[in-house]
């Protein structure tokens, strides 16, 4: 079977690559995405049950300071008058209720549990632990960016791979609902492709972005 790449449509650059499971996975030489093979993926409902399983919310202190770690840096480039949206919010939303109680108005949306997304634009956006979930990345990337407005930021938390022998042991792959995985390369692809300016990508889980 032949395999193209989900974010940057490659077919002839695509390398086998041993993961921590028994699933498979490629690796773009392209754009530096892993993906797990698609006959691996979850079926939807199983999927959607397994984000239901979590203990997510505002109640959770654990969650609220994890959330936190992409928050705080959002902070300086955002503010009260701006408008923003919570991709892939899952069905607890509460980043958009840590910003509201610093006077922050943010929309929320999950292609599961909050499907209806409004049609406009906005100031910000935030995909924390979404990408990794995107198994057609270039679809929903593309659609993140046509909800920007010019020099709007778009702060993303993923796991990011580092080698292939790392990522061979790495648990964060072990989960059977992380389908892509992302390199630092991969955000310069991403923001060229998509016209972002990278803002900062040195952190291994923090990526922040502005649209041209």
């Amino acid at each position: 079977m032949e395999y193209e790449c989900p974010l940057c449509h490659n077919s002839k650059a695509l390398q086998i690559l041993a993961g921590p499971d028994r699933r498979g996975y490629h690796h773009c030489v392209n754009c530096s995405l892993i993906f797990a093979n698609p006959e691996h993926r979850f079926p939807p409902e199983k999927e959607k049950l397994r984000y239901e399983q979590h203990d997510n919310g505002i109640h959770n202190p654990g969650y609220v300071d994890y959330l936190n770690q992409i928050i705080v840096p959002a902070l300086e480039y955002i503010n009260s008058e701006m408008t923003g949206l919570d991709f892939g919010c899952g069905p607890a939303p509460t980043l958009h209720l840590m910003l509201d109680q610093r006077s922050i108005h943010c929309d929320v949306y999950d292609p599961y549990f909050f499907p209806d997304l409004q049609t406009k634009t906005y100031d910000f956006i935030f995909a924390t632990e979404s990408f990794e979930h995107f198994n057609t990345p270039a679809n929903d990337i593309s659609r993140i960016s046509e909800l920007l407005k010019k020099d709007a930021f778009l702060f993303v938390m993923t796991q990011k791979w580092t080698t292939p022998e790392l990522f061979r042991v790495w648990s964060y792959a072990r989960d059977a609902t992380h389908v892509s995985f992302f390199h630092d390369k991969t955000f310069d692809f991403i923001s060229e492709k998509y016209g972002f300016e990278l803002i900062e990508n040195a952190h291994p889980r923090i990526v922040i972005l502005k649209k041209k």
